[in-house]
C-alpha cells in the first residue's frame, strides 16, 4: 500500500488502482500524519486478531514440543526454554502482524482518496468527490486512521457524516496511529525484559548460591527487575491520557472550524454534509387507506424524483417547509456522538 502525503507527490497512483464493486474497507485518514503511522495503523487492524491467537499457538507448540522432551523437571536447563516459549510466540505476532492479510486466499479491498481520486486532473476529482455518498455505501465498514489532526480536516467531517448517516456503528473503527507502534514496542520492552531477568532468577533460585552473597544478589535481581518493568507501567499510563485527548478532541470538533486544504472545496464539502442530513431524500413517512392487495406496493424514496430534491434544496424553497437549513443540518452533524461506542479500539 502506497500512502501520499499530500497533492503533487504520486499523482499517477490512481492509474494502478482496480474498479470492484463493493470495497471491504473505507480507509478515512488524514494527509498530515505519517504514512508509517497509518500503515502500521492499517496492519493493527486487519492482522491484531490473527496474529495475537498465531502467537497463542505458537506458545502452545512450544509448550507441547518442550513437554515431548521427556525431562519436564529440568525444563531451567533447557537450551530451549526460552527459544520456544518466549521467542517463538513473539516472532509469529511480529510475522503475521504484517504480513497476515497477504497470506489468505484474498486480500481485502481498500477505498483511500489519495490513490482512489485522481489528483491531477480537476474535472474528474470533482466528479469523484460528488461521488463519496456511493462509494462509502459500497464499503463493507469504515476505518478511521486518526491523529491530532483528523478533526481538523474537513474531508474527514464529510467522510464521517456519511457513514454516521448509514447507521451501522458496529462496522465504524477508530484506530490511532500511535497504538500500533506503542503496542509493539511495549511487547519489545516486554520481551527483552523477560530475556534479561527470566534466565538470572532461575540461575539465583535454583539454591545454587547459598548465604549472604544469594541473598545480595537476589535484592539486587530483583531491584532490577522492579525498574525494568516499572517502564512497562508508564507507558500504560501515557496510553490511557492519549486515549483521554482522542476522546475529548472527538467530542468537542465543529465542522465548522475544520480547514480545507483547498478552500474551493469547501463549498462541495459541506453541501454534501448538509445534504445527507437534511432528510430531504430519506424516504416520506405514507399511510396507505385502501389499496388493492394484489397490486405492487411501490417504494416511497423512489416517489421523490431528483429534480423535485433539487427544488427542495434551493433556499427560497426550503424556507418555507419544515427540513432544516443549510447550517441547522450541519450542527445536526455536530451533534452526532458515536464516540461513546465500543467500537473505538482501546
Amino acid at each position: 500500500m502506497r500512502w501520499q502525503d499530500g497533492p503533487g507527490r504520486d499523482g499517477d497512483a490512481y492509474d494502478f488502482t482496480k474498479s470492484v464493486d463493493q470495497v471491504d474497507v473505507f480507509i478515512s485518514h488524514s494527509w498530515s500524519a505519517g504514512r508509517w503511522g497509518k500503515t502500521l495503523a492499517v496492519c493493527f487492524h486487519l492482522n491484531g486478531g490473527v496474529a495475537a491467537k498465531s502467537a497463542l499457538v505458537a506458545a502452545a507448540a512450544g509448550a507441547l514440543c518442550l513437554a515431548a522432551t521427556g525431562d519436564v523437571n529440568n525444563l531451567v536447563s533447557s537450551p530451549y526454554l526460552f527459544l520456544l516459549a518466549v521467542d517463538l510466540p513473539l516472532l509469529v505476532f511480529f510475522l503475521s502482524f504484517f504480513f497476515a492479510h497477504v497470506c489468505g486466499c484474498a486480500s481485502p479491498t481498500m477505498w483511500i482518496d489519495s490513490l482512489c481520486i485522481p489528483q491531477t486532473n480537476e474535472a474528474l476529482k470533482q466528479e469523484a468527490i460528488s461521488m463519496l455518498p456511493a462509494f462509502v455505501k459500497c464499503s463493507s465498514e469504515m476505518l478511521i486512521l486518526w491523529d491530532n489532526t483528523y478533526c481538523d480536516r474537513l474531508w474527514r467531517c464529510m467522510e464521517m457524516s456519511l457513514y454516521l448517516k448509514k447507521g451501522d456503528l458496529s462496522k465504524l473503527h477508530v484506530v490511532p496511529v500511535w497504538l500500533a507502534p506503542w503496542l509493539l514496542c511495549t511487547m519489545f520492552l516486554d520481551w527483552f525484559c523477560t530475556r534479561l531477568t527470566l534466565p538470572l532468577v532461575f540461575f539465583l533460585w535454583s539454591g545454587e548460591q547459598e548465604g549472604n552473597q544469594g541473598s545480595v544478589s537476589r535484592c539486587g535481581i530483583l531491584a532490577a527487575y522492579v525498574q525494568l518493568w516499572s517502564l512497562l507501567l508508564v507507558s500504560f499510563v501515557a496510553k490511557i491520557q492519549q486515549h483521554q485527548a482522542m476522546l475529548e478532541q472527538l467530542r468537542a470538533f465543529d465542522i465548522r472550524s475544520a480547514k480545507c486544504s483547498f478552500e474551493q472545496d469547501r463549498t462541495l464539502l459541506e453541501a454534501i454534509v448538509a445534504r445527507v442530513y437534511d432528510g430531504i431524500d430519506d424516504a416520506p413517512i405514507s399511510v396507505v387507506f385502501s389499496a388493492d392487495e394484489s397490486s405492487p406496493e411501490a417504494d416511497p424514496a423512489a416517489l421523490l424524483l431528483p429534480a423535485e430534491a433539487a427544488v427542495l434544496r434551493d433556499d427560497a424553497v426550503r424556507r418555507v417547509t419544515s427540513y432544516p437549513q443549510f447550517e441547522e443540518c450541519l450542527e445536526i452533524f455536530n451533534d452526532q456522538d458515536p464516540y461513546g461506542s465500543p467500537y473505538i479500539r482501546p
